[in-house]
């Protein structure tokens, strides 16, 4: 695994038994859909404030607010689980700790910490075997394998609609990749399945970073959403301009 991550860029095709099924998906449009993704960011974000920190000991970077970065304390020091947001799943009220530092300053400056080039950037098409590979690597303590971490998205998001700029933009990714244990040598970012648009902005900060995109056959990744559809796949779920759509699309051609 790390000389796959530390050769070229490479793709990764994953295929199974092609399906003789068309998926349908009956959900309706909603203006509001977006908002369970911010709920969800929100709750995220919640919990007992803490104003001094001097222990960044499982401290995980996990959200924006306004020009500050929200910092919240994970259970454990090592990421295992199959997502970044399940470090949290199971934190009682009292176990929800949070502290805010400003976004300009960068994240080594303050947590003692070194942060981690990434050495890859992992890019996929949802179903296709991308959660596996984060497992995987999770299993090397060499590997920080951060899975759809939702500061990306929020920080992606931000930038793209001028938000935040290029130096806060690399600290949230900064904070991200701080290196946590002694042995972690390589940081390797999953993003969202809808990020691949947005490798130009990420191009900007790590320029050098090698993109893998994996992929599966598209009728089985529909399928799949069809038997248990992802929140994505539901239309107004996404903001359509930073993927690249100008005008709302139809149930199936949003889908695809």
């Amino acid at each position: 695994l790390a000389s796959t991550i530390s050769a070229p860029p490479k793709v990764f095709s994953l295929r199974v038994t092609k399906l003789e099924w068309t998926p349908r998906f009956g959900c309706p449009f909603s203006e509001s859909a977006m908002s369970i993704f911010a709920d969800a960011q929100r709750r995220l974000c919640r919990g007992n404030f803490l104003s001094e920190l001097d222990d960044w000991t499982n401290w995980l970077a996990v959200g924006l607010q306004t020009d500050q970065l929200v910092w919240r304390k994970a259970s454990a020091s090592r990421l295992h689980a199959p997502f970044f947001t399940d470090q949290f799943l199971h934190q009682t009220q009292a176990e929800r700790q949070l502290h805010l530092r400003p976004l300009q300053d960068p994240p080594m400056s303050y947590s003692g910490y070194a942060s981690l080039a990434p050495r890859a950037l992992v890019f996929h098409s949802s179903r296709c075997g991308s959660t596996l590979l984060m497992q995987m690597l999770a299993t090397d303590p060499r590997f920080l394998a951060l899975s759809e971490p939702p500061l990306l998205d929020v920080a992606l998001s931000a930038w793209y609609h001028g938000k935040i700029g290029h130096i806060g933009f690399t600290h949230a990714l900064q904070a991200l990749c701080l290196q946590r244990q002694p042995e972690q040598q390589y940081a390797v970012i999953k993003t969202d399945c809808w990020h691949l648009p947005q490798l130009p902005l990420l191009r900007q900060v790590f320029p050098h970073t090698p993109a893998l995109f994996i992929f599966r056959e598209p009728a089985e990744i529909l399928a799949s959403h069809a038997r248990q559809t992802g929140p994505q796949m539901i239309p107004g779920m996404l903001d359509l301009a930073m993927l690249g759509l100008k005008e709302r699309q139809a149930e199936w051609d949003y889908a695809s």
